[in-house]
């Protein structure tokens, strides 16, 4: 059976950009995320019936943030160590 060896020059950098993910990447989704919320509260209130308005002004969307990606870059960090 061949015996394969793979070298990766600088690995300690590869490490640290995998470190750097969530704080990368959680922006992207959080924008992306309220983009998808404002489109479906605005189809909402397109195709809402109009009597007295309450519900379409009921149609709201609200945010938190969270960290969403921490068991992720733990677990890149464990394979990569």
């Amino acid at each position: 059976m061949p015996n394969i060896s793979i070298r990766i020059d600088n690995l300690e950098n590869l490490k640290a950009a995998f470190g750097s993910y969530p704080e990368i990447v959680a922006p992207m989704l959080r924008d992306a995320s309220m983009k998808s919320a404002f489109e479906v509260e605005r189809a909402a209130k397109i195709l809402s019936p109009v009597d007295t308005g309450r519900l379409r002004a009921s149609f709201q969307q609200t945010f938190f943030m969270r960290s969403m990606f921490m068991k992720e870059r733990d677990e890149c960090a464990n394979v990569l160590s």
